[in-house]
Order: structure tokens, then C-alpha cells, then sequence
């Protein structure tokens, strides 16, 4: 099994995996004029900023903000603070995910417990 990542344990530069609630997303441009996608995430461990710089018109119709999500990617840091560069992200569906652990993760995550 895949080992998922909590917000509060994540460690810059490793790759990781996780599902966390999508609390917000937004389509924005660099100031190079380079379309990306900025993404907060959540779980009841904390609260994490997230970007993804390619293929941001499929993954972008992969999931809406209030879904609970499956990410895979690599914490970075930018001006002292760690944000999530996202490799590949979509709505955590329990058909397709349980055998990941998605189902103790909701348990985990109620919408009370959720930052």
C-alpha cells in the first residue's frame, strides 16, 4: 500500500501522496504569463498552499474546491514557507481509492475535524 502523507508531516523535496479536501481552486497566470493552477488543501492535520504548472485544463476538470482529493507530488519551498508542486490530482472517488486507505481517511476527516 501506498504510504499517504499528512499535511503536518510533509518534508520538503520528498515525493508524497495523500488525500486531502480541496478548499479552494483557482486558474491564475505567472508573471511570465504561464498558466497554473493555485490550490489550498487541507486535513485535520493542517492546512497547505499547492500549485500545478502542467496540464492544468485536464486536471482542472478533475475536481472541484470541496471535493477530497488524491494528490501526488513534492513540497517545495518558496520564500520560507512550504507549498505542494502537484503532479497529478483528482477527485478521491471511495470505489476507486478504498484500497488506498481512502475510506480511514474520511473516517479521520470529518468536515469537524477539517481545518
Amino acid at each position: 500500500m501506498i504510504k499517504r502523507t499528512i499535511i503536518s508531516k510533509l518534508k520538503e523535496g520528498r515525493i508524497m501522496y495523500g488525500f486531502y479536501l480541496c478548499n479552494f481552486k483557482n486558474i491564475k497566470y505567472s508573471k511570465n504569463e504561464k498558466i497554473f493552477l493555485d490550490i489550498t488543501l487541507s486535513d485535520h492535520s493542517g492546512v497547505i498552499n499547492a500549485k500545478l504548472w502542467e496540464n492544468v485544463n485536464l486536471f482542472s476538470k478533475r475536481f472541484n474546491a470541496g471535493d477530497f482529493v488524491a494528490v501526488k507530488g513534492k513540497p517545495l519551498t518558496y520564500y520560507n514557507k512550504i507549498y505542494i508542486n502537484i503532479f497529478s490530482i483528482k477527485r478521491a472517488e471511495k470505489h476507486i481509492f478504498s484500497d488506498y486507505g481512502f475510506q480511514s481517511f474520511i473516517k479521520n476527516n470529518d468536515h469537524k475535524k477539517i481545518l
